[in-house]
């Protein structure tokens, strides 16, 4: 009983093994017995030929030859493919020389301004907790603008702001350079959803005797604004300040910065949801007046009441002179409730000559079903901002130029 199944344990082998090396002399175009006799034959197995033996060798030469330069192959794409990457992203990320000096070398306590001291120990509590935050910031960052010229740029330590900013604004995407004129025209900009100041800086290198509004609603990144103002020697103007002229019958240049919201005429306060580590991408939570929570990384970010501005009454209020030369709306869906609350206001180019930002369809009308960090707004306003696109004229369905 052993011996047989022995005998019989041999053949299965051996039929297995005839199955295994078939394949190879068949592509090679040999001759190859029927699978039955080659299992139940009690002759040498082909394999053992000395013929077939040396084809099948040159066949299994000829596979490990290709599968090494295969493997070699691609070793060299995927070397020049990180290269390539490489060199692009250095190319991208490092600043030109700039053609101008920093106005302010470091960040020193005892030369910021009075108002900046006090906004910083409001918000930390302390005089002691905002110094741990200017030790632990690092140092400006020089931005590149169109022409050649920087401004340098601070942000909180677990911001990636700056790397952002460093690829976006030599390309002007808000066509600031417009600005720009042989003699100063001054007038007035508003940029609303300033974030670290970089357009506000950017329109007072344009025009040294531009006043720009600079509305910053998250106060953390609200300080950094603040700072960054103070770094680039750029005027830190009041509220009141807004179009009152000097004794030359000339409005006063600089910046006035501001710390509150845009929002409808009907909210005083709006809840803010934002984040260290991406301060650009802050936004009104509106799920308390009809639109959507925050969604994914929204959700646990940080919340602020923070006192929300209807545009066109503030500016009424402090007599500041129209038409504007220039609005900015970059604050992730504020720009539907701006609006969709003064669309005549908006429309008429007697007020804003013009309009530059982004517009995120996304919180308004398109895709309702997809999840956002930021809040969608109300279906409601979202079609009543759209249609007030439309009658000024702006074009494109993520830039607006109008």
């Amino acid at each position: 009983m052993r011996r047989s199944m022995k005998k019989s344990v041999g053949v299965k082998t051996e039929g297995i093994r005839v199955l295994w090396v078939a394949v190879p002399p068949v592509r090679a175009g040999l001759w190859v017995q029927p699978l039955g006799a080659l299992t139940c034959s009690r002759q040498a197995p082909f394999w053992q030929n000395s013929a077939a033996s040396q084809v099948f060798s040159r066949d299994e030469k000829k596979k490990k030859n290709m599968s090494s330069w295969r493997v070699v192959v691609s070793l060299v794409v995927v070397s020049l493919v990180v290269c390539v990457c490489t060199w692009s992203q250095i190319k991208t990320t490092t600043p030109s020389p700039c053609l101008n000096t920093a106005p302010v070398a470091a960040l020193d306590f005892r030369s910021l301004p009075p108002e900046v001291k006090r906004f910083g120990k409001e918000l930390f509590g302390s005089r002691n907790n905002f110094l741990r935050l200017l030790n632990r910031t690092l140092p400006p960052t020089a931005v590149n603008i169109a022409d050649g010229r920087c401004m340098w740029l601070v942000q909180h330590p677990r911001d990636n702001s700056l790397q952002r900013l460093s690829q976006e604004v030599p390309k002007d995407q808000y066509h600031l350079a417009r600005l720009h004129f042989p003699i100063s025209r001054g007038g007035l900009m508003v940029d609303v959803g300033a974030n670290l100041g970089d357009q506000s800086i950017a329109a007072h290198l344009w025009d040294p005797g531009l006043q720009v509004l600079a509305i910053e609603p998250v106060p953390l990144t609200f300080l950094f604004l603040l700072l960054n103002l103070h770094l680039n020697a750029i005027p830190i103007l009041t509220l009141s300040s807004l179009g009152m002229p000097t004794a030359g019958h000339r409005r006063q240049p600089g910046v006035v910065p501001l710390h509150a919201a845009v929002a409808d005429k009907n909210n005083h306060y709006v809840s803010m949801r934002w984040s260290t580590r991406q301060s650009q991408d802050a936004a009104v939570d509106l799920s308390a007046q009809g639109g959507t929570a925050p969604g994914g990384a929204g959700k646990k970010w940080s919340r602020s009441q923070v006192k929300a501005i209807y545009l066109p009454a503030l500016l009424q209020g402090v007599n500041a002179p129209l038409p504007l030369r220039l609005l900015t709306l970059d604050c992730e869906g504020c720009e539907y409730l701006l609006v969709a609350s003064s669309s005549e206001w908006f429309a008429d180019r007697r007020n804003v000559l013009r309009v530059t930002g982004e517009r995120h369809p996304y919180l308004g009308t398109a895709n309702r079903k997809r999840e956002t960090l930021a809040s969608k707004v109300p279906v409601g306003v979202a079609m009543a901002a759209e249609a007030a696109f439309k009658a000024r004229g702006c074009r494109g369905k993520y830039a607006l130029e109008c």
